[in-house]
């Protein structure tokens, strides 16, 4: 198993020639070791005397497949193991090849069989180079280490041992190690095997003769390159990891100093290997150039030239001419650069146009200057213009939205802000409010009047621009806020029950009723009960002798409000009542109500404010409080929803104010009384095709009656009334349109007029 005399203890080392060495090495070879063990299982084992029992398991061993590698080619044999108890562990790797007398020794590189190599003590190392790593370094030859330059087929056998202190254990592993492809050669590296000198980052090309080792049966396909600097005792640097096993593979030298520099191409998880045969000086000045972009971030609108200067920077004695080159370029886009190839230590401006497509880009600058290759990015934000944004609520057309709403949209990436408008028309001339800014919402905080249809519509802006509008419409619920106007009421010593009365003109049949702010004092307030009276005189006692000494209160109800109202009273939120103000739902809006206060000891004391608020269907507001042209409170909605013989008012807010109908005009087909005073100096004027008043009552009865109004003619030869029946006008300034013009009345054929009071015609 071992070549000459061998050198293990059971060869014959120094006293059989030819001798490997003159004395024997204090260990078994591992055919030793196997005998030993084949002899203590069997016939041993009767004459055997346990001196003690140490706690020890052998090694396990990672299996090892069998290889085949090309002839004269060095090679390295690892061992992978585990300890159960954590003991240190020992390897050997052994040949297993016996000695025949027609084998040439010292071994010969042509032998076809027997050993090769000698054994070598066990080392804390698991691997074993074959011959030893010094020789290949070196340049040298062991007699008794050689590799075969002829096809063959080699044993060896990996041993593991440990040791407890007292005793150990050893696990053997077999494979077969086969040299190949004898016309092929050995596996060599062909370059770089004479003293050289490398600068870091210069870029070096390795070369090695394959040797057949792509093919069946060594099946290399790739290789890994790597680089010592302790004139390869050790290879920590990878070059190349797992290139093409092609015969040439260029890199880039390491930024790694050493004059010990060394090279080893080795097959990607294979045993064989080689070394170059010299040392490679590494200088740390390197022969390089730096490529960098000047700006290299840009963020710019479509269709925007950009411009970037290139520069090429040396280090070292690089002075090669730098060919420049641009990938990455979005389609339609074009690069321009103003002297190409540069020479190292100037630069270039390159212009890139034809940027129409939104996105992020990285747009590559590519440089190669001799061997080298270098890249630098321009990393292009190419900003759209603002698409739509998507309105959140409330949802298009949504109805019963809060009186005080809040509308929200989505961020739209790449926004720097925003327009937002809402108004009574969808035309957006009667604004609300306008906001520009950042944020993504906008709530009015002053209530809207209930029923109003809103509009709004946002658009985004950037620096490239500004999008399109998104608009949408929605109504808010059709509740409404009343407020008594005798107040404070107070509570008398002595009286059973008070009253506090609110008069509502309106019409409409209730939905829900909130009774707001309540507030107002008493000795004992436990004494109270609170009633609301409706005007078909249905009662719902909401307030029932609450709480208990407390003298004030400030509270409101709500039938969906939770929680029992605290004591005292008096933080002005809402809470549920002590019985439900849905008894009076489905009754009559319009009428008289009353806040009832009873008591059950007599004290003096004051209600100093209260209020409702009612929801309500086939709401119809016959006082007209706003000059907005259409909408609940107005006057073209007052008039469409008022029954026969009923009377339209003005609040006072419309004093001094004019109501503009824009493109419509006032159809009036039945008996209405609409009433102010002249001297309230309320204008109402229309710029239609036709009469700012058309007036279709019946010819008979009352008809229309109009009073304290000043009404102007809608436009040139028009007049303000058109009569089609019975028409009454007390105390009417009509205003012709300036120029020819027809008379401000057109009585229809049938029709009517009665004028009173102060009527006149202002030209």
């Amino acid at each position: 198993m071992e070549p000459g005399s061998a050198s293990t203890i059971m060869g014959y080392a120094g006293i059989c020639s030819p001798n490997v060495q003159n004395n024997s090495d204090a260990y078994f070879h591992a055919k030793s070791i196997d005998e030993s063990k084949t002899f203590l299982s069997g016939n041993g084992n009767s004459c055997s005397t346990i001196i003690s029992s140490p706690v020890n398991t052998a090694p396990s061993i990672t299996s090892v497949p069998n290889y085949s590698i090309p002839i004269s080619t060095p090679f390295v044999l690892t061992l992978t193991a585990t300890d159960a108890q954590n003991h240190s562990m020992t390897y050997t790797w052994d040949q297993m090849n016996p000695y025949t007398t027609n084998q040439t020794m010292p071994p010969a590189t042509t032998n076809t069989s027997g050993p090769m190599f000698r054994s070598i003590l066990y080392t804390t190392t698991p691997s074993r180079y074959f011959p030893p790593l010094d020789n290949i370094i070196n340049n040298t030859t062991d007699t008794w280490q050689v590799l075969p330059s002829v096809a063959r087929s080699m044993s060896f056998r990996g041993v593991v041992s440990d040791f407890t202190g007292v005793a150990g254990c050893n696990s053997e592993i077999n494979i077969t190690v086969s040299t190949v492809n004898a016309a092929a050669g050995a596996f060599s590296i062909t370059s770089f095997n004479t003293t050289n000198t490398w600068n870091v980052g210069d870029s070096k090309t390795i070369t090695w003769n394959v040797a057949g080792s792509t093919a069946s049966p060594v099946s290399a396909a790739n290789v890994d390159i790597l680089f010592s600097t302790d004139g390869g005792n050790t290879f920590p640097i990878t070059l190349a990891s797992a290139t093409p096993n092609d015969g040439t593979q260029s890199i880039v030298v390491p930024n790694n100093t050493t004059t010990q520099g060394r090279i080893m191409v080795r097959g990607t998880n294979h045993i064989f290997y080689d070394i170059n045969n010299a040392n490679i000086t590494i200088s740390g000045v390197p022969s390089t150039y730096t490529l960098t972009a000047t700006p290299s971030t840009f963020n710019v609108c479509p269709q925007t030239s950009l411009v970037s200067t290139i520069n090429v920077v040396p280090t070292g004695s690089f002075s090669s001419p730098v060919t420049l080159s641009v990938s990455g370029l979005p389609a339609g886009a074009n690069a321009n650069f103003s002297t190409n190839p540069v020479t190292p230590g100037s630069s270039s401006i390159v212009t890139l146009t034809g940027l129409t497509t939104s996105g992020n880009y990285t747009i590559n600058i590519n440089g190669i200057g001799g061997s080298q290759s270098k890249t630098t990015p321009l990393n292009v934000t190419i900003l759209p213009l603002p698409s739509l944004v998507n309105q959140l609520l409330p949802t298009n057309q949504a109805m019963n939205v809060s009186l005080t709403p809040t509308m929200t949209w989505s961020a739209l990436s790449g926004s720097s802000s925003y327009n937002f408008e809402v108004a009574y028309d969808q035309d957006f001339t009667e604004m609300i409010a306008t906001y520009n800014g950042t944020g993504t919402s906008y709530q009015i905080n002053n209530p809207i009047f209930g029923g109003t249809t809103l509009y709004w519509r946002v658009k985004a802006n950037n620096s490239c621009g500004t999008g399109s509008w998104s608009e949408r419409s929605f109504t808010v619920e059709p509740c409404y806020f009343y407020n008594p106007d005798m107040l404070p009421l107070d509570i008398p010593n002595g009286a059973t029950s008070v009253y506090s009365y609110l008069n509502i003109p309106d019409k409409g049949v209730v939905t829900d009723i909130n009774i707001l702010n309540l507030v107002g004092s008493y000795p004992e307030i436990s004494a109270l009960q609170f009633s609301m009276i409706n005007p078909q005189n249905t009662s719902v006692l909401f307030w029932n002798l609450p709480c208990s000494k407390e003298n004030s209160f400030n509270i409101q109800f709500d039938d969906s409000a939770t929680g029992t109202w605290p004591c005292p009273p008096v933080t002005g939120m809402f809470y549920a009542p002590s019985n439900p103000l849905s008894i009076l739902n489905n009754q009559s809006l319009k009428g008289t109500w009353a806040l009832k206060v009873d008591r059950n000891i007599t004290a003096s004391g004051e209600i100093s404010n209260w209020g409702i608020k009612a929801c309500a269907n086939n709401y119809c507001r016959l006082e007209v409080s706003h000059n907005r042209k259409d909408g609940p409170g107005s006057l073209k909605h007052a008039v469409a929803c008022a029954s026969q013989e009923d009377t339209i008012t003005f609040d006072e807010s419309i004093n001094n104010d004019t109501i503009f109908l824009g493109d419509q005009n006032l159809f009036i087909n039945k008996h209405l009384n609409i009433i102010s005073e002249l001297s309230k100096n309320i204008h109402i004027m229309s710029e239609s095709n036709a009469a700012t008043i058309q007036n279709s009552a019946p010819n008979v009865g009352k008809g229309l009656t109009i009073k304290g109004l000043h009404i102007h003619s809608s436009n040139t030869g028009i007049g303000a009334i058109e009569n089609n029946g019975n028409l009454t006008l007390e105390d009417v300034v009509l205003h012709k349109w300036e120029g020819p013009a027809t008379s401000t009345i057109v009585n229809q054929s049938g029709a009517s007029v009665l004028l009173k009071g102060e009527c006149k015609i202002i030209e």
